[in-house]
């Protein structure tokens, strides 16, 4: 069987990263069209698929007429896209799918709606397209609830809807000595994977830093940024340097295999505003990390008051009560208990669990 994946940009994070993960373990052949990036990425997708360098980041008749092109010679049996820019191509071929029997999987990776004067439109585009495709995987149980509750999805529509968590492998616990040195450095170290973007709300993340500092504490952000990203970079960068505590603030930026870092930590923070079901929070837990973060959809599917420390509200105060309360329980059994809980939930996020539960659903459609 074959099948063919619409990413918009093979960047560190998010869809590509998790479909390289499912295709290096499928049994199917995996076709990859994406917009070239990460030089990393970019030879694991030539290691692992068919690879099309196409930009579907934005729409583009050009890219339309190539994805045309490539279906024609390929021939898949089945059509995967992947956020708002692969709905947006998946729309158009939808009709040309059906007439040549070819499947349409959606996966949504974070599901949103923009408020704003084209909030109808959106909700109205992204109902049309449920209704369109075959199957729309939702990577957690409250992005289904999301999706059900922004689109005003019936019963029967809601029947498309199935949740199939990502694929996430065990981190390689290989040093990284410069990370390492800098941490030595420190008594707290706190950590969060998340790319340089409004989505994450890093200016949150370094203000409940700034109420939490002491003597002894750093925090250490791994993400890179995208082109469209740059500005919102650029203010980021600019406030940290207004700090009087900038130096204990550290960018990484975007890092190859980061999970292998994550044990020279010892908080990992997340303050983003949406996920679909977020891969850093399941790599610090199963590292075995306290996580704090905020109630996004996503996050709540594994942060709870079992497995770590959730927010009640977006707020920087919430936030930072529960980062005190994750300081004072640091190393006492109450928060032991919490991280073997945590641990217990990752574990269930294995990528071969994630291909077997994706290549049903590609199967079923044969």
């Amino acid at each position: 069987m074959k099948v063919m994946h619409l990413v918009p940009i093979l960047k560190p994070g998010g869809a590509p990263i998790n479909i390289l993960r499912f295709a290096s373990k499928s049994n199917f052949k995996n076709i990859l069209l994406s917009k070239s990036y990460s030089s990393e990425l970019i030879k694991d997708a030539k290691k692992h698929t068919v690879y099309y360098d196409v930009d579907l980041s934005k729409p583009s008749v050009i890219s339309f007429f190539k994805i045309l092109v490539i279906l024609a010679n390929e021939k898949p049996d089945i059509v995967h896209t992947n956020g708002k820019s692969g709905l947006f191509y998946g729309v158009l071929l939808s009709l040309i799918l059906k007439l040549f029997s070819i499947g349409l999987v959606h996966t949504y990776r974070g599901f949103y709606v923009h408020h704003g004067k084209w909030n109808k439109v959106h909700c109205a585009t992204e109902k049309l397209y449920l209704y369109l495709v075959n199957t729309a995987i939702c990577v957690s149980p409250s992005e289904k609830e999301n999706v059900i509750k922004s689109l005003v999805v019936n019963a029967s529509l809601s029947k498309k809807l199935k949740v199939i968590p990502n694929g996430i492998p065990k981190p390689i616990n290989e040093r990284r000595v410069l990370v390492s040195e800098v941490c030595k450095k420190y008594e707290i170290n706190f950590v969060s994977f998340s790319r340089i973007n409004y989505q994450k709300d890093i200016f949150k993340l370094i203000k409940v830093f700034e109420m939490i500092y002491q003597d002894g504490f750093a925090l250490h952000i791994f993400g890179g940024k995208t082109e469209k990203d740059a500005g919102y970079y650029n203010s980021v960068v600019k406030y940290i340097d207004s700090l009087a505590i900038k130096e204990h603030i550290f960018l990484w930026g975007d890092f190859e295999n980061a999970s292998s870092v994550l044990h020279f930590f010892d908080i990992y923070m997340s303050t983003a505003i949406f996920e679909g079901l977020p891969t850093a929070i399941i790599e610090a837990g199963l590292v075995g990390l306290p996580v704090v973060a905020t109630p996004c959809v996503g996050n709540v599917d594994l942060v709870n008051a079992r497995t770590g420390y959730l927010a009640s509200t977006f707020e920087v105060q919430d936030i930072h009560k529960e980062l005190s309360q994750c300081l004072v329980y640091m190393g006492q059994t109450s928060q032991k208990i919490k991280i073997e809980e945590m641990k217990r939930l990752c574990n269930s996020f294995s990528i071969e669990n994630n291909v077997r539960n994706i290549e049903s659903i590609y199967s079923r459609l044969m």
